[in-house]
């Protein structure tokens, strides 16, 4: 079973991290996970990100480009398009570990 470790970097240079399966969880359930994050730990120095007009994650992809998955609105998307129902597998996420880097 594909599993990846996602390390999230956060503007302070703090970081969340936790597993997910690749084929299982989804795109908003990232999100959610990082949503819940900024509302639980205040230790992270996070504004409650539910309550930003927006915000992304960028993955590093090879050859020399990135991922942006953005919230906006309530919706996930990425390149423009609706993602929030695909699996992190569907949405290029790889075996192994994943890094990722938060913008507000």
């Amino acid at each position: 079973r594909g599993v990846t470790t996602v390390q999230v970097r956060l503007p302070n240079s703090k970081r969340l991290q936790r597993r997910f399966l690749l084929e299982e969880h989804t795109v908003d359930q990232l999100l959610a996970w990082v949503e819940l994050s900024s509302v639980e730990d205040a230790s992270l120095g996070l504004p409650v990100l539910t309550a930003c007009e927006a915000y992304a994650l960028m993955k590093r992809i090879i050859p020399g480009g990135q991922l942006k998955i953005e919230r906006s609105g309530g919706l996930a998307r990425i390149a423009g398009e609706e993602a929030g129902g695909r699996t992190l597998k569907e949405a290029g996420f790889q075996t192994g570990g994943e890094a990722l880097t938060l913008q507000i």
